[in-house]
Parts: structure tokens; C-alpha cells; sequence
């Protein structure tokens, strides 16, 4: 890239940063409509890393970006819809539509579409938790202990 051509997109990087809240009003409505933030930095002639640096330098940035995302993401899910009521799709080129439109979803939305499961791990000794368990009610729910005849094992 020639100097005056590198001079140019700084000149325009610096136009858009200069004019934050307004370069941010228009970044999120294109995000949210589809576009991806290597497009728009293309269109503007801005560099990507660059500005992408800006946008994750500043957390009220990056929030109004991820947020714009997220919004992307419940759109991606309303497609997922309409992919798999359309019978006039090839049922393989939907399953490959859907299934990308899945992930880009649960990455950008993951508060709604994302893995939501956390797994708690005790370790405890079996015959006291079951000894506090017996009769009591935990998280709503009665407990009931249903004790196995002795094993040979009972002694370890």
C-alpha cells in the first residue's frame, strides 16, 4: 500500500473516531442488519485492525458492538425458521445453512442461544449426604434415601 493511499484510510479512520457517537450509531444498525465489521471497514476504507482496536478499546464501544451482534443473532434465529419451513430447499444446503446461522448465534447471542449448562462437582462422603438428606426437602425438591442391602464392600 502506497503512502499517500495509507495516509488517506488514517485520515478517514480518524474522521470516524473523531465522530464517535454517530460513527457507532451507524456501525450498529449495519451490524445489526447483516453486515460484518470487515465489510463496513472496507466500504469506509478504514483499516480493520485498527478500528476493530478502537471498538475493543473502550467498553461502552465494545458493548454497543456486541450488542449490535446479539440483536444480529436473534435475527439469524428467526432464518433458522424460515430455512427449515421452506420445502423447496435442498434438505442438505438448509442443514448447512441452519447449522452455521446455529453457531454464529450461540457465539453472538450467548445469553440466549448459547450453552447456558455449568456443572457443579462435590465430593462428599455418600453415607453422610445421604444421613442429611433423609426426609428433608433440597432446592424444592423431597428427598427420598433408598438404602441397598450391605455389600461387601461397605467395609472400604
Amino acid at each position: 500500500m502506497s503512502a499517500p493511499v495509507r495516509a488517506d484510510r488514517l485520515a478517514r479512520y480518524t474522521e470516524l473516531i473523531e465522530r464517535e457517537r454517530e460513527t457507532l450509531e451507524e456501525l450498529a444498525v449495519r451490524v445489526a442488519e447483516g453486515e460484518s465489521l470487515w465489510e463496513i471497514c472496507e466500504e469506509w476504507a478504514v483499516p480493520y485492525g485498527r478500528f476493530a482496536g478502537w471498538i475493543a478499546a473502550d467498553p461502552r464501544r465494545q458493548d454497543i458492538y456486541d450488542g449490535a451482534r446479539s440483536i444480529r443473532a436473534d435475527a439469524l434465529a428467526d432464518e433458522i425458521v424460515e430455512i427449515a419451513d421452506d420445502e423447496t430447499i435442498d434438505h442438505q444446503k438448509a442443514a448447512v445453512r441452519i447449522k452455521a446461522r446455529q453457531w454464529v448465534a450461540t457465539k453472538w447471542g450467548r445469553e440466549r442461544y448459547g450453552e447456558q449448562s455449568t456443572v457443579t462437582v462435590a465430593v462428599v462422603d455418600v453415607r453422610e449426604a445421604l444421613a442429611a438428606a433423609r426426609g428433608r426437602v433440597i432446592a424444592g425438591h423431597a428427598v427420598a434415601v433408598i438404602e441397598a442391602p450391605p455389600s461387601a464392600d461397605d467395609d472400604l
